[in-house]
């Protein structure tokens, strides 16, 4: 059996020796990462790896430079009952839809006489829980998180799996079912059957999807799959009519070039989003392919502005300055004691159809609205 890292050995020596005797509400200073390192005599590479895991688990908050705390197990921060105050943990900042989910969060708060402090999460599960224990500590009353994937290790300690971190939360999109806060997402999985569906509708008999890295819990994109597999399997297709590739944003103009080059020459490419989408697009026309007669290509999330490349591709519009209003609805329902609750809420998106050889943009003159498919336990 394979012994434990070395971090994790000092990760649990930390938790022990600042938790023994502490009392439940006990926050206690740190040593700087040189003394830690001086008293358990191990590199600050260690350390540093060693508080970081218990920064994901809640029990450090934080950062270097600044001075870390120890909060024994139990902690509770209750926020300043007189702040009209929320949190908003990004997973990345500067990602447009964490963006236009804080868009929503805001007009709603401001709706309601609250104002917004935002933290990011550098797309980081450890920096996230950080964030989040210096929101509560700060003084927030509620918070809505737009939660970073999670790594695929058994492992792995969510903070977020505890039923109570102090003040209500409430989670948007890429929560997991395993978390018990309400939680606002899209009917992804539906999504993927339309996609894969109406692909097969063009003709399309040779799917490949471009799925992210392995090693990650990808809430939304695992739905899509799912979808997708079950349109392929509905349309009574054989199991290798969709190909799954997993590829790294490094990698993606290799696979790319790969693609036309396979026997059988795939017919339709899903793309994890329209970035990846759009580039695909460029480099199959640069190969001499058009898209939406040679090869299909399917985006998502409308993040791009496609009069830019040399072809249109069909993509989604999903609302989530929507998506984040009615998430800090639901949260400050609870602020103003309203019950917690574990309920999801389901929306469905839109799925634009753009299709043209001759390299012609084509936007629909209506797009559906976002709409409710109701809480399910």
């Amino acid at each position: 059996m394979a012994s434990t890292p070395l971090y994790l050995q000092i990760r649990d020596r930390i938790r022990e020796d600042y938790a023994l005797g502490a009392e439940p509400s006990a926050v206690q200073r740190l040593p700087t990462e040189r003394e830690l390192q001086e008293r358990y005599g191990v590199s600050r590479p260690t350390i540093a790896k060693a508080l970081a895991a218990l920064a994901s688990e809640g029990e450090v908050v934080g950062t270097r430079g600044h001075g870390r705390y120890f909060m024994a197990r139990g902690t509770v921060l209750r926020p300043n009952g007189s702040a009209r105050r929320i949190g908003y943990v990004a997973s990345i900042a500067t990602e447009v839809l964490t963006q236009h989910v804080l868009f929503g969060v805001e007009r709603e708060a401001a709706r309601r006489g609250y104002r917004v402090l935002m933290a990011n999460a550098n797309n980081l599960p450890e920096q996230e829980a950080h964030a989040v224990a210096d929101l509560i500590a700060s003084g927030v009353s509620g918070l809505v998180i737009y939660p970073v994937p999670r790594p695929d290790r058994a492992d792995f300690r969510d903070y977020l799996n505890a039923e109570d971190l102090g003040v209500p939360v409430v989670l948007v999109d890429t929560g997991l079912p395993s978390h018990p806060h309400p939680q606002f997402v899209f009917d992804n999985e539906l999504l993927g059957n339309e996609v894969a569906t109406w692909l097969l509708q063009q003709g399309c008999r040779r799917l490949v999807y471009l799925v992210g890295d392995e090693g990650i819990i990808h809430r939304p994109l695992q739905d899509r799959v799912r979808g997708v597999r079950r349109a392929v399997t509905e349309a009574g297709l054989q199991t290798d009519a969709l190909t799954i590739v997993r590829y790294s944003s490094e990698r993606l103009e290799e696979v790319a070039r790969a693609l036309p080059q396979a026997d059988p020459r795939p017919d339709a490419v899903i793309a994890t989003e329209d970035r990846a989408a759009g580039e695909l697009v460029r480099m199959f026309a640069d190969g001499g392919l058009r898209v939406g007669t040679d090869v299909f290509v399917v985006g998502f999330d409308s993040l791009v502005d496609q009069r830019l490349y040399p072809y249109p591709w069909a993509t989604t519009r999903p609302h989530f300055d929507r998506l984040g209003e009615r998430a800090c609805a639901k949260l400050l329902d609870m602020v103003e004691g309203a019950p917690r609750e574990r309920a999801t809420y389901v929306y469905e998106v839109t799925f634009v159809t753009r299709r043209s050889s001759e390299g012609r943009f084509r936007v629909p003159s209506a797009f559906a609205t976002l709409h409710p498919q109701g809480a399910r336990e």
